[in-house]
């Protein structure tokens, strides 16, 4: 009988390597669905971004958040005669994403802003030397930064509907929003909070991600 244990043994280890590789190829397999899948949707989720970016959906909600978080400070310092160029360009020098962005997406649109008065004139810009010194309180049109012409006209004319407030701007890869900052009454048009951030990209957003899954 102890022959036939031994010659048993032999045969019971070549079903625990077939065990085995069967265990690690099922896993491999598995692995490797669960993470196409997983780049499948994100690259769904890129995609998508990017349709909401193109649709207008992510500036408008941009544009409110921005009157939520911006805009009882500026008006405060808006609403001053003259305004308060020093406590706008402060503001600016320390002035934080808004906080009340729910789509998951990387932007950054307070690294470039500036401050249009009621009046037409630049009161503050960030950073300083985005536009020139020289060009402080002088009017400004927007014509010195591609596509903010249009809707910097229509926020201090007033405009309502996001569609009129931003612009994509497909050669430097900008967003431009020019937020209306209205007096507390909603009667005047004070001046106007303009930002600039880089265009979200397919592969921005894709990349972002990946260090998520350890990727």
């Amino acid at each position: 009988s102890s022959d036939v244990c031994s010659s048993d043994l032999p045969q019971t280890n070549r079903f625990q390597q077939l065990r085995w590789r069967l265990t690690l190829t099922y896993t491999g397999v598995t692995i490797g669905a669960l993470l196409t899948v997983e780049l499948i949707f994100l690259g769904l989720v890129g995609i998508g971004i990017v349709l909401v970016i193109n649709s207008g959906i992510l500036p408008a909600q941009l544009i409110e958040a921005a009157n939520t978080d911006y805009a009882p400070i500026l008006r405060f310092y808006l609403d001053q005669s003259p305004p308060d160029q020093e406590g706008i360009a402060n503001w600016l020098g320390r002035v934080g994403p808004p906080s009340s962005v729910t789509l998951p997406l990387s932007f950054e649109a307070t690294d470039e802003m500036l401050v249009v008065g009621g009046n037409g004139e630049l009161i503050a810009v960030k950073p300083p030397g985005l536009l020139g010194i020289e060009l402080i309180g002088q009017p400004f049109d927007g014509s010195e930064v591609p596509g903010l012409a249009e809707p910097l006209q229509a926020a201090l004319s007033g405009a309502e509907d996001p569609n009129d407030l931003f612009a994509l701007v497909e050669a430097e890869r900008k967003v431009l929003l020019a937020i209306p900052i209205w007096d507390e009454n909603q009667a005047q048009v004070l001046g106007v909070l303009v930002a600039i951030g880089e265009r979200p990209t397919f592969m921005s957003q894709f990349s972002d991600v990946l260090p998520i899954l350890g990727i």
